[in-house]
């Protein structure tokens, strides 16, 4: 069973891009921001982590649309920027959107 890709989706009214639809039209819509509330520690020995929010800053690479039969769920991949250097990290991690597409 294929999963279907698209470069164009709808969810909740907001229109998400992938990069590849980005760079053949005028307006771009593939950045992806996720604020997570999360526990940070400043190295493996910290002993002191604290609970706070962080950003993290995405390009959607990809676009798919996983079909449970009673429920769908729109999957993003996404090449997300590292917020100390600055780089992209080219590994893959997938993000889940709540919502009707």
């Amino acid at each position: 069973m294929a999963v279907p890709s698209y470069r164009s989706y709808l969810i909740n009214g907001v229109k998400f891009n992938t990069k590849a639809q980005d760079d053949v039209r005028i307006v771009q819509n593939s950045g992806v921001y996720l604020l997570a509330h999360t526990m940070q520690v400043a190295s493996a020995k910290d002993k002191n982590p604290i609970v706070s929010n962080m950003g993290f800053y995405g390009v959607i690479q990809e676009i798919w649309d996983l079909d449970y039969h009673k429920f769908r769920i729109p999957v993003l991949r996404c090449d997300w920027v590292d917020n100390t250097s600055g780089l992209v990290v080219t590994y893959t991690v997938i993000k889940e959107i709540e919502g009707d597409q």
